[in-house]
């Protein structure tokens, strides 16, 4: 943490880091030298030469703060950290594009204003960060600082972004009205003491039970859970008609002790379970392959995984208890051919597994047409250097954007389906 009360930007001075600022509270006045090339000031405020990108606001600056009228971009993490901000006012313009998580760590800022008849981005009647596209409102932010524990998402807004509630700490209850239609990723991140999640009757995209968020899901998109209240705990089950886990559903539940995954799961997105830091016992009844450095990652309390017997070849990576009271520990992934099988036999079974791996899994419930504010949540990192050849960034098979295929175990089903087939050939010729 630097400790600068204010910092002269000299002519010739560039930028070597894209956050030379960061961490910097007490940091209230970046001034340039108006002979700079590339940056300029106002206001203590670091701007692009034409000010027409805002790049930093000071840390340790606070009050209410209007962004200038020439300023169409507002860069990532611009105003992070600045905890004495309680009021942003937003241009008489257009601002084309918030950057990511732009607000994060303003835990005073309580409401958005608009300076005259803003395009775009501009800031509802009740204070919130929006972003009018065509017929369809986007609800960008909630502000950090509101004390209110119940929020009712307002009947206008049919679009919730990534990370729109990132850091609301106060919020215990949020109720997502009837007429949202797409929810972004993450949208609770941060929110430590949100206790429920509610759906009004009539929504024809989402619903809630008990509290958790789920897509209503169709003959075409698959039931998913999308997001567990991160002060619910204790022991949770998950409906057995859910197909997907969504990115980051449980991530940061600190109270959640154990949970059930059932048979019907075939998806399971990146960080799942991420920093469930008293998470210790997972019932798992499905077939997908687990690459558990991405989906616990940083749940470093898990001390237990149960697996049905007949699925023990899933992959649990770097989880060493697999708790399975029916049955022995196998010595070698069954999913390999044993060195003494036919050759007839083993190029029979690869092909099979070979057809069956290729199931894909839907995607992520962000929006990615939203402009500028939200992005995609960087991948977790993982715990050892082997891990980051199963991400699925495309390095190796799963290219699904973080989740997870369907495994292979379907394989003898398939190796009957060919003999039977090849047999029905034979008898035609």
């Amino acid at each position: 943490m630097c400790e600068f009360g204010k910092c002269d930007y000299k002519k010739g001075v560039s930028f070597v880091s894209r956050l030379p600022f960061r961490g910097c509270s007490s940091l209230n006045f970046i001034d340039v030298d108006e002979e700079h090339e590339d940056y300029s000031s106002e206001d203590g405020v670091l701007f692009d030469k034409n000010k027409n990108k805002l790049l930093q606001f000071p840390g340790g600056k606070g009050g209410e703060y209007t962004i200038p009228d020439s300023v169409d971009t507002v860069d990532d993490d611009a105003f992070e950290g600045c905890k004495n901000l309680e009021k942003i006012t937003l241009p008489n313009g257009k601002i084309e594009s918030f950057g990511v998580r732009p607000f994060k760590g303003c835990s005073n800022l309580k409401s958005f204003a608009n300076n005259g008849y803003p395009s775009g981005y501009k800031a509802s009647d009740d204070g919130l960060l929006v972003y009018e596209d065509y017929s369809n409102l986007k609800l960008v932010k909630y502000p950090n600082g509101r004390t209110d524990e119940e929020f009712t998402v307002p009947s206008d807004i049919k679009k919730i972004v990534d990370y729109a509630f990132d850091e609301c700490v106060n919020l215990k209850t949020v109720t997502i009205n009837s007429d949202v239609f797409s929810i972004g990723i993450d949208i609770f991140s941060g929110c430590d003491n949100l206790e429920t999640i509610k759906v009004a009757s009539g929504n024809s995209a989402f619903s809630s039970d008990s509290g958790v968020l789920y897509t209503k899901g169709s003959y075409f998109l698959p039931k998913s859970l999308l997001q567990f209240p991160r002060k619910k705990g204790g022991d949770y089950t998950i409906p057995s008609d859910v197909k997907e886990i969504g990115q980051y559903a449980f991530e940061g539940c600190k109270n959640l002790e154990s949970v059930v995954i059932p048979l019907s799961v075939t998806s399971m997105g990146e960080g799942a379970f991420e920093n469930c830091t008293k998470l210790n016992n997972v019932t798992y009844l499905g077939i997908t392959y687990i690459l558990a450095n991405q989906i616990f990652a940083g749940s470093q309390d898990v001390e237990s995984v149960n697996v049905q017997c007949e699925y023990l070849w899933t992959r649990f990576c770097e989880i060493e208890n697999l708790i399975r009271p029916d049955c022995e520990t196998p010595t070698t992934d069954p999913s390999s051919s044993s060195s003494s099988s036919s050759s007839s036999s083993s190029s029979s079974q690869s092909s099979a597994s070979s057809s069956s791996s290729s199931s894909t899994s839907t995607g992520t419930h962000s929006d990615p047409s939203d402009p500028g504010y939200g992005g995609s949540k960087s991948s977790s990192s993982s715990k050892s250097s082997s891990s980051s050849s199963k991400r699925g960034d495309g390095s190796d098979g799963g290219s699904n954007g973080g989740h997870l295929s369907l495994s292979s175990t379907v394989a003898p089903f398939f190796t009957l389906l060919s003999l039977v087939v090849i047999s029905a050939i034979s008898t035609l010729f």
